[in-house]
């Protein structure tokens, strides 16, 4: 990734991550939870909504938008 998608990148991607998080709450049992989050660990599982939150922005909206974040991870659930 070069230097200015890797500054876009990285607060989508945090973001993104603590919102997967709060998917998967400490409620649930950890077996189940790191189960369900094992396939979500992979890169390549990120560049779909990068590509998401880079649609918002060009179309006018905010990419910090907790709604936006928060549809944005859990396609990433579906998607697996």
């Amino acid at each position: 990734m070069n230097d200015a998608l890797s500054t876009w990148a990285a607060p989508r991607l945090v973001a993104l991550e603590a919102a997967l998080s709060a998917t998967f709450p400490d409620a649930v049992p950890s077996r189940m939870r790191d189960a369900c989050r094992y396939p979500l660990q992979t890169g390549g599982k990120r560049i779909r909504p990068l590509l998401v939150f880079a649609a918002c922005e060009a179309v006018g909206g905010d990419w910090r938008d907790r709604e936006s974040t928060r549809l944005n991870s859990s396609h990433l659930v579906i998607s697996y």
